[in-house]
């Protein structure tokens, strides 16, 4: 019965040691996962802003770069224009995350993009 018994404890000792290296593994791979999410994400903002850039012209409508940009799913931000800019406006396309945004500042005038320039905030 002694014998029983011991078996009984080591098995149940056994299944004990894998339900916490069960939870260990889990635990790693969320973990890693974790990590990997952010990365991974500001990779993807990166890859899209820039191939949005790429796709906008000097002298390009602006009504055809904002339909570009909410096609591609991108975020913008619209300011209304400034008279010490003589009548020069901009938007905003980004994306990525709180902490890690890719921006794509496009300046235009009378309708047209006169300039574009990406940029990286951390």
């Amino acid at each position: 019965m002694e014998t029983y018994l011991s078996s009984d404890r080591y098995e149940h000792g056994k299944m004990k040691s894998w339900s916490i290296r069960k939870k260990s593994i889990i635990a790693l791979i969320i973990l890693i996962l974790l990590i990997a999410y952010p990365i991974w994400k500001i990779h993807q903002a990166k890859t899209h802003i820039l191939h949005f850039s790429q796709q906008i012209d000097i002298g390009m409508p602006v009504k055809m770069a904002e339909l570009l940009a909410r096609q591609m799913g991108l975020h913008l931000i619209k300011s209304a224009s400034d008279s010490s800019q003589l009548g020069q406006s901009k938007f905003i396309v980004w994306d990525g995350w709180a902490f890690a945004r890719w921006n794509c500042i496009i300046l235009h005038k009378e309708g047209k993009v006169i300039k574009k320039e990406v940029l990286y905030l951390d």
